[in-house]
């Protein structure tokens, strides 16, 4: 992702691409880690599952095309500093592969894969689909709010310095404007959304940061975490009935458990009790299989997959979508089980079960077609 480029060039108009997961993550989940093998794709907008390398997905056009403001730094500049920590993931990344633990010499390595985390998090398309429909909702309300009354609405408007605009547009009228939400729309300036995206990565490092971080390997050589543009999973830490799950995760984020898949054989856990910190744990085929159903309900267009095969698993009690090279019949440990049976609850009361159903059968059609 780093750019060297020209002055003369800046002034281009030519929409340029970039790529919202970077290149230096994806090649993680190919084989043999290299950029220039292929991953297998699904792709759920389209129901397809296709072969190809890191950098034909996750991109855009004209990301980063914008002109510096006051809130907003020199975008190349952005850029390059996104390049910076990419080169410090890697170099922690292909230490864990190599030792599986953190590199001693390194300085502050959970943050370098943290940012990277929290980068991933807020970069996706989604994110920013969500950024101005949010705001978007919001505006609308403060219309609402601040014209529902006709004092309120010459307050406001002489606030603003609008007293000429006063003498033209009455308050009927511009309260028939508001009330008609459904035909107009806000259109927000691109570099706000992407200033607001920043701000955005901040935040949820700042959240990141507060959890205590572990590593889980993913051992069996037929065994391989899934990722996808919105590669965070979320569990609750603990057993909760389900008529007290909030229907929104965020409501309680400090009692969830943070699941990243760092490469397809290596995920970062994060948890808020410190028992588990710096240690690492060898996950079994069911909690990959778990996990890899959470990617594919929760991916929002793309999962990336390393596996030559893609199988699904035949008792459907599991209700797993298993991205693995053999059958589902390894025993798994009472622990396992009790975590999976929490996690099925806390499914099925969060509605979860129909796009669980869905997911499995758009990949049937898809490698079946």
């Amino acid at each position: 992702m780093r750019v060297n480029v020209l002055k003369s060039e800046r002034k281009s108009n030519v929409p340029r691409q970039h790529h919202y997961i970077s290149k230096s993550y994806l090649k993680y989940f190919t084989p043999n880690h290299s950029e220039d093998e292929k991953l297998h794709v699904f792709d759920q907008k389209n129901h397809k599952v296709f072969c190809t390398r890191p950098v034909n997905v996750a991109k855009e056009l004209d990301y980063f095309w914008m002109e510096p403001t006051p809130q907003m730094p020199d975008p190349y500049q952005l850029e390059y500093d996104i390049g910076q920590t990419e080169s410090q993931f890697e170099e922690v990344v292909r230490h864990l592969l190599k030792c599986e633990h953190l590199p001693p010499s390194y300085s502050e390595p959970h943050k370098t894969l943290i940012y990277n985390i929290a980068r991933l998090m807020a970069t996706s398309p989604g994110m920013r689909d969500f950024i101005r429909k949010s705001s978007d909702r919001y505006l609308k309300s403060m219309m609402n709010t601040q014209t529902a009354s006709e004092d309120s609405y010459l307050q406001v408007m002489a606030a603003a310095g609008c007293s000429e605009l006063i003498k033209n547009l009455t308050y009927k009228q511009f309260r028939c404007f508001v009330e008609a939400e459904d035909e107009y729309q806000f259109q927000m300036d691109h570099s706000y959304v992407v200033y607001l995206q920043v701000k955005q990565i901040l935040d949820y490092a700042t959240l990141l940061e507060s959890k205590h971080w572990h590593m889980a390997f993913a051992k069996g050589n037929d065994e391989y975490f899934a990722t996808c543009d919105s590669p965070v999973n979320l569990m609750p830490s603990e057993w909760t009935p389900p008529d007290q799950i909030p229907l929104r995760k965020g409501a309680s984020l400090d009692t969830y458990v943070f699941l990243f898949p760092l490469t397809s054989k290596i995920m970062m856990i994060g948890e808020p009790s410190p028992k588990n910190r710096g240690r690492t744990l060898n996950m079994t085929r069911e909690f990959v299989g778990i996990h890899n159903s959470c990617t594919i309900i929760q991916a929002y267009r793309h999962a990336f997959l390393p596996s030559q095969s893609v199988l699904l698993a035949n008792n459907d009690s599991l209700g797993l979508v298993n991205f693995l090279e053999g059958p589902c019949d390894v025993e798994c440990t009472q622990k396992t089980l009790d975590r999976y049976q929490r996690y099925r609850l806390v499914a099925r009361a969060q509605n979860r079960n129909d796009k669980l159903r869905e997911a499995r059968r758009e990949l049937k059609r898809a490698f079946n077609g």
